[in-house]
């Protein structure tokens, strides 16, 4: 599952309730400003109970001549199994840890599985299946990074026995993934570049869930213009869409 457009960034999904979005912006901001376990593991419970997930774990790790662990975030995934898996090293085998290898995005375990056929993978599902672990949905962020060997991916994996996941849980997928893989690795987010007045008229509205068309009318704007505005704002800030400037927003102050 892709994002379709351009549109997609600017417009909140119609599925994605405003009290859902706050929640979002929320658990962002949290994340960024405490970098913490507490603010990570809270924002993995609300997405577990926004995705309607069976179980969820996150995970950190660096590709090099083998994967290697950096850290493993478990919420809701069977002890024993997370305790087989490090014990095995399973990461070395995970389909769905290494499909990320091949860039930052949403993808279902069945491509993944079907993508990665390396000696041993068939014994790793095998084992997951024991624990129910048959089907589900993950989520990559690769960092940017001068040195391969210094690049830190993170997966957020979420088991489910239906893989279909509603626009709205994929938005915040892709919205909070980015601020986890901060907050777990204790990166340095930069400051943002400041807003012209306009802009901040915008981002204002649109902090407060309004629609493209709504924040048109209320400031006396063509649908293009918010576009064009909310295309900058991102920009500026560093962001790739609306949850995520407003949680930088926030973050700074500016808002």
């Amino acid at each position: 599952m892709g994002v379709a457009g351009m549109d997609a960034t600017l417009e909140l999904p119609s599925d994605l309730k405003g009290s859902e979005f706050q929640g979002l912006v929320m658990h962002i901001t949290n994340c960024l400003r405490d970098r913490d376990d507490r603010a990570v593991r809270a924002a993995l419970r609300w997405l577990q109970e926004l995705t309607v997930c069976d179980g969820l774990i996150v995970c950190q790790l660096k590709f090099e001549a083998e994967s290697r662990l950096h850290q493993v975030i478990n919420v809701s995934y069977s002890a024993r199994w997370v305790n087989e898996y490090l014990k095995q090293e399973f990461q070395r085998l995970d389909p769905v840890l290494l499909f990320a290898s091949r860039g930052e995005g949403a993808y279902g375990w069945s491509d993944a599985f079907e993508a990665v056929t390396i000696p041993g993978v068939d014994r790793f599902i095998e084992a997951a299946n024991d624990y129910g672990l048959n089907d589900g949905f993950a989520y990559s962020y690769v960092e940017p990074a001068h040195h391969e060997e210094e690049r830190v991916t993170t997966v957020c994996s979420l088991a489910m026995s239906n893989r279909s996941l509603r626009w709205g849980a994929y938005y915040a997928l892709h919205s909070l993934v980015p601020a986890l893989h901060i907050a777990a690795k204790g990166l340095i987010v930069a400051s943002p570049s400041p807003l012209t007045v306009r802009e901040m008229e915008v981002l204002k509205w649109a902090a407060a869930g309004k629609t493209v068309w709504d924040i048109g009318m209320l400031l006396s704007l063509s649908e293009s213009t918010v576009k064009f505005h909310l295309s900058n704002i991102y920009r500026k800030l560093d962001v790739t869409n609306r949850a995520q400037a407003v949680s930088r927003a926030l973050q700074a102050g500016l808002i």
